[in-house]
């Protein structure tokens, strides 16, 4: 049967597969490295077992630490979003960074591989969201964001 709109097709055609995702013990450093390696802004947080926990993105970040200003080192915040690699030398080594479990959301707006775009849409509008992991059997298989369904949109005017 073939599909009559954008909002038909899978998430499964749509998503990034094999996201990068983060592990809740990676500090702060180690975040800001993959965020730079793989040029993202966000990821999913996955447990040992390589279940979905969590998400994390550079806004979660700076919100969490406007909240919890006293609890952190503002330096840490040019290091996660470093501007032509500034930033990872204003921090001692040595000190105690925040690790992702301390700022990451919990329970994250999720979609299986075989929900509709127009699921995935409506879900990422509900809740505000410009980030949505494709999960199977609790792992992230994907991601899906805004952009990518603007990117759709356009290519299909």
């Amino acid at each position: 049967m073939p599909k009559t709109s954008i909002m038909d097709m899978l998430a499964d055609e749509v998503m990034s597969k094999d996201p990068t995702c983060v592990e809740l013990w990676n500090d702060v450093r180690r975040l800001a490295a993959i965020f730079d390696a793989d040029g993202i802004s966000g990821a999913p947080v996955i447990d040992r077992q390589g279940r979905l926990v969590g998400v994390v993105s550079k806004t979660d970040l700076l919100h969490r630490w406007l909240e919890r200003s006293d609890d952190y080192d503002p330096r840490f915040l040019f290091e996660m979003m470093p501007e032509d690699g500034d930033g990872a030398e204003l921090i001692d080594p040595e000190a105690e960074a925040p690790r992702v479990e301390d700022f990451m959301t919990e329970d994250p707006i999720t979609a299986a591989p075989d929900d509709t775009l127009g699921t995935v849409a409506k879900r990422m509008a509900e809740a505000s969201v410009h980030r949505l992991i494709i999960v199977d059997d609790a792992a992230p298989v994907g991601v899906i964001t805004s952009m990518d369904i603007v990117r759709l949109l356009a290519e299909s005017a």
